[in-house]
């Protein structure tokens, strides 16, 4: 696989893990009262915490999946599983016909 190919995808899935886009509006929520310095610091230690994990699994990662016997194919499709049942979660706790007009729950959908 070229080299370029390799870095391209690498980008795609750090980037995909780490979805900075989606850290902005916690991280502006929970430094909003900081100054622009604090913010900086704070930032930059996340980074370095973020830098430190990902290296380590990535030295690690391989010997804790022999240590514990998980083979890539079974870790992908136990992720597949984990993905898809708090998919349906989501569904199931975000369906609006079981609240009635006034916000209640309704009386036969109480557990």
């Amino acid at each position: 696989m070229p080299l370029t190919k390799v870095i391209v995808l690498s980008f795609a899935a750090l980037i995909t893990m780490v979805n900075p886009l989606a850290v902005v509006p916690s991280f502006v929520a929970l430094t909003g009262d900081a100054s622009r310095r604090t913010r900086a610091a704070v930032a930059f230690v996340a980074s370095i915490a973020c830098i430190i994990v990902l290296t380590t699994f990535l030295l690690a990662g391989n010997y804790v999946f022999q240590f514990f016997g998980i083979t890539v194919p079974a870790f992908q499709i136990m992720g597949g599983i984990i993905f898809l049942a708090n998919a349906l979660r989501t569904l199931i706790l975000d369906d609006r016909r079981a609240f009635n007009a006034g916000g209640e729950k309704r009386m036969e959908d109480h557990e």
